[in-house]
């Protein structure tokens, strides 16, 4: 009772503020209550709710102002700038209106000047009306790309995906190169974090382009942005255009450029893809040499982990070494893991998997099934194929349908099945692989980590008496042949 008196009390004080201005007399009339209504109303009786909606909307009276005191009195000023914005825009059609009305297939030599400075004149109209709308959103704009950016930073995905209708409508007004930049990479983070790399990419690709066409020359933080957009490309099992992507920024940059620490990183990107598509030894030298001039937070985050997966490869470090190799992070701990994996080596998988699951290693949010393969390749490599099998069969319900996504969970599952010692089941799963595998796009790339599985699979369906067709071992043998001579000195004991 005592809460309901005080939010009474503080309508009864608002209702004062409204009768500075609107005598009792008007207020009774247009809301349709007794003057002495109003009248008690405003000295204690409590208000009903037909009254407070009346103020509303016979008055004109802000409902937020009147319910909780914040904002201004009257809803007509509520924003003075969004009033203008509004007159602007009304202007702006109306200019637009007169030009298109304008038939300048009829213009004459007697007429033709007139209309023209008519022309000119709309248009000069126009573009004055479109500067001051540009400078009133600017404000709200700088605003919600910094919402923007927080939600984003505090990983908030859902919040941030509310903030972008908005945010499009104001960016429609705004024509500040910055803010639409950042919009851009905003929107960019919001669809690749959802798990739609391919409107990321489309993105980052606009955000690229608009760059160019208002500046014409390439900033430090376009390449960034490059580099970004070809590591999407990559991670849609694309990486042949992701380095064609990276290759052509390379190209467009020129003296002082190539010292940028965004260069160094894109050429060690490069060397990193090019081990993964079985130059190892070129891929690792080229990494090595431009590791230095790489920035801090990319030295740390991305590229020692791919420098311990390349040197796991290569016969460098074992799987000690690697994890002690630089710092701690998530996705070195689970490429560890997945080079065990491949080589189905036990007591490493068991080591990486430890250090995984160490106070060291923060997962990422969001991504719980990251090394649920890895898991269970571990628990069937310990005796238990059985259970492993039913969970990775269940685990296929929560995966996307597309191509890639499910030849993935049918090699892990051929890996189990061999584990188990059910060699027809899989070798008859690895030729339903094959069968989709050669299906896919060129461009497509299923990954070296599935490459290498399903081939050695095949191998060793064959080794122990299930043959597969002939020209299936003689192509996996030559893949792991190429690999080896390219680098891949892991792969010497699937050769004898």
């Amino acid at each position: 009772m005592a809460n309901s008196d005080a939010v009474n009390d503080a309508l009864r004080a608002r209702l004062q503020t409204v009768l500075n201005t609107h005598s009792q007399a008007e207020v009774a009339r247009r809301t349709g209550h007794s003057l002495s209504n109003v009248n008690r109303y405003a000295t204690g009786t409590r208000m009903p709710a037909s009254f407070v909606a009346a103020l509303v909307t016979e008055l004109g009276i802000n409902p937020a102002w009147l319910l909780t005191g914040k904002g201004e009195p009257h809803s007509a000023d509520i924003s003075g700038k969004a009033e203008e914005r509004a007159t602007d825009l009304l202007e702006i059609v109306k200019a637009m209106s007169a030009v298109t009305q304008m038939r300048l297939g009829s213009l004459t030599t007697r007429h033709h000047l007139k209309v023209l400075k008519e022309l000119n004149e709309a248009l000069n109209r126009h573009e004055a009306l479109q500067a001051r709308l540009n400078e009133h959103s600017r404000e709200l704009f700088a605003q919600m790309m910094d919402d923007l950016s927080s939600a984003l930073d505090n990983l908030d995905l859902d919040r941030a995906e509310r903030l972008l209708d908005s945010a499009r409508q104001v960016a429609k007004l705004c024509d500040d190169f910055e803010l639409n930049y950042q919009f851009y990479g905003h929107q960019a983070r919001i669809e690749f974090g959802k798990g739609r790399p391919e409107k990321a990419g489309e993105l980052m690709r606009k955000q690229f382009l608009f760059a160019m066409m208002r500046t014409g020359r390439m900033a430090q933080r376009d390449l960034d942005n490059i580099t970004r957009f070809a590591l999407s490309v990559a991670s849609q099992h694309r990486v042949q255009e992701g380095m064609r992507v990276m290759r052509s920024a390379l190209a467009l940059l020129a003296g002082e450029q190539l010292d940028w620490p965004g260069a160094a990183y894109t050429e060690f990107l490069i060397g990193h893809f090019t081990g993964l598509q079985g130059e190892l030894h070129t891929g690792l030298a080229a990494m090595q040499r431009h590791f230095p001039r790489v920035g801090p937070e990319a030295r740390r985050t991305i590229c020692e982990t791919y420098l311990a997966n390349a040197m796991l490869y290569s016969g460098l470090i074992d799987v000690e070494g690697a994890i002690r190799f630089g710092g701690h992070s998530e996705s070195k701990a689970k490429w560890i893991m997945d080079f065990c994996v491949v080589m189905e080596d036990l007591p490493g998988l068991e080591r990486a998997t430890a250090y995984y699951d160490s106070p060291e290693i923060v997962p990422v949010k969001g991504q719980k099934g990251r090394t649920q393969a890895s898991r269970a390749v571990l628990k069937a490599l310990q005796g238990k194929a059985g259970e492993a099998l039913a969970e990775w069969d269940e685990f296929r319900n929560t995966l996307k349908s597309e191509e890639v996504t499910q030849l993935h969970w049918r090699i892990v599952n051929e890996q189990l099945l061999r584990i188990a010692g059910d060699w027809p089941k899989a070798l008859q799963e690895a030729l339903q692989t094959q069968q989709r595998l050669e299906k896919l796009d060129p461009e497509i790339s299923i990954g070296l980590l599935f490459d290498a599985r399903h081939l050695h699979g095949l191998l060793q369906c064959a080794a122990n008496g299930h043959n597969p067709p002939t020209e299936l071992v003689e192509k996996a043998r030559n893949w792991l042949k190429r690999h080896h001579q390219g680098g891949y000195t892991a792969f010497a004991k699937w050769l004898s």
